[in-house]
């Protein structure tokens, strides 16, 4: 959430849209609604960008796009990865296979599910070594 309101922020004062600092704002709480957030997160921005010229509504909306696609499928992965100590492409792909497999169940246990074996062999190794 803090992410996608920063980068928005930041890219709106770039492209001079008015009020972005509260636009990112307004973003980073409409992150919360999955999906539908990111939508409803850009419809201010592109109705006070619309107002600057036609051009910088245009950049305004693929900003959001390509803010909407770097904090679903690029940003959450690295997190998780680092935390699972697991390359980000593997994160991501457990997610989409749990997702197809379980539906939004499979969605939120698949990191968990890929962090469980980590910790076992983290915790038997441990135990192994001592024992020699």
């Amino acid at each position: 959430m803090a992410a996608r309101g920063a980068l928005t922020a930041l890219a709106l004062w770039v492209l001079g849209v008015p009020y972005a600092i509260l636009l990112g704002v307004w973003v980073a709480v409409t992150a919360v609604i999955p999906d539908l957030g990111a939508r409803l997160g850009g419809i201010p921005a592109v109705i006070l960008a619309s107002f600057q010229s036609p051009t910088t509504a245009l950049l305004t909306v693929l900003l959001y796009v390509f803010i909407q696609q770097f904090a679903s499928y690029v940003l959450p992965p690295r997190l998780q990865g680092q935390v699972v100590r697991g390359h980000p492409a593997i994160i991501l792909l457990a997610v989409i296979g749990g997702t197809e497999i379980v539906g939004l169940a499979g969605a939120v246990l698949a990191v968990p599910t890929l962090a469980v074996p980590r910790v076992f062999v983290d915790f038997f190794r441990v135990r192994l070594r001592v024992q020699r």
